[in-house]
């Protein structure tokens, strides 16, 4: 603190201006919407609507090749989670997220899973399940 107060007030001045910018650029850098106010599409390619989300809440969405198509989608008061469910979710799409990142991709017509203890598979689909 010494060494501030033997400086000249010009570079002191300077200093500290230097200082205030270089946080205020941290915070502007780590700043995360955590809800969509108001937001709308009309007919707009789904994967230019998540580029956008993607802006808007800092994070990044991998979209799978076969996620295609135009949309008409109006978002209010949405967080993150919901604005990607009510997007996807009515066009067969779902996300899942690995290490921080969003991918996105088709809904599964099924999933299998095996029970090792009973030995039994589990086969899930969008009209019910089986087990045997």
């Amino acid at each position: 603190m010494n060494k501030l107060k033997n400086l000249p007030p010009f570079m002191f001045i300077k200093k500290t201006f230097l200082f205030l910018l270089f946080l205020s650029f941290i915070s502007f850098q780590t700043y995360s919407v955590q809800k969509i106010d108001n937001l709308s599409f009309t007919q707009t390619e789904i994967t230019e609507i998540l580029k956008v989300i993607s802006e808007i809440f800092s994070i990044t969405i991998v979209p799978d090749r076969d996620i295609t198509g135009k949309v008409t989608r109006y978002f209010k008061d949405t967080t993150l989670e919901e604005t990607l469910t009510y997007l996807l979710e009515p066009l067969g799409f779902v996300y899942e997220i690995k290490n921080g990142i969003y991918f996105v991709h088709k809904k599964p017509l099924f999933k299998v899973i095996f029970d090792e203890n009973t030995r039994l598979y589990q086969v899930t689909s969008n009209n019910g399940s089986l087990q045997n």
